[in-house]
């Protein structure tokens, strides 16, 4: 299990930690059933050298457009053509960084909600989940700079992708489990 440092926020440090643990335990007891496994081709995380900032910055466009999307903007198309142009001209990356971006995206989902329903409780209304749910993906953004790195990229986009599919294919679940 990875440790990392947990932000004491606002209303404390119990729906961070909740959130934290059961990233962690999403990865220990949901995906070893998951078709999907690392491989020498596309379980590896590591940036190539010299560093090339275009590919940091085709994934930080594809994010914006989600986000911009999930706030009802017309951010989808954006965030497909830069989506599409990274994955052509960085295709070799785009490999390596799959099943990061699978299961760190996926746990990171699923992070994001554990906060929420443990910021707000049993019966929050659905804006209220979309209002902290925005602001827990901001917060994360602000602690660190999530783009700098190709390995720390999968959690943010992988979060926000979950959220607009909950909206646009509530059936994504079953079929990213196979």
């Amino acid at each position: 299990i990875a440790i990392r440092q947990v932000d004491v926020l606002p209303n404390g440090p119990v729906p961070s930690v909740f959130g934290f643990a059961t990233h962690e335990a999403f990865h220990l007891y949901v995906q070893p059933t998951w078709p999907i496994r690392p491989s020498s081709r596309n379980g590896q995380r590591a940036l190539d050298y010299p560093l090339n900032p275009t590919p940091r910055l085709y994934r930080r466009l594809i994010f914006e457009g989600m986000l911009a999307a999930l706030n009802g903007g017309e951010g989808l198309g954006a965030a497909r053509y830069w989506l599409e142009r990274w994955k052509q001209e960085f295709r070799a990356e785009a490999e390596r960084i799959r099943f990061a971006d699978t299961v760190e995206g996926t746990a990171e989902y699923v992070e994001t909600l554990a906060y929420v329903y443990a910021t707000l409780g049993t019966n929050p209304t659905p804006e209220e989940v979309r209002r902290v749910t925005l602001e827990q993906i901001r917060n994360s953004l602000d602690r660190r700079d999530r783009f700098a790195a190709l390995d720390s990229e999968s959690y943010p986009l992988g979060a926000l992708a979950g959220l607009l599919l909950d909206t646009l294919r509530p059936d994504w679940k079953a079929t990213l489990a196979g």
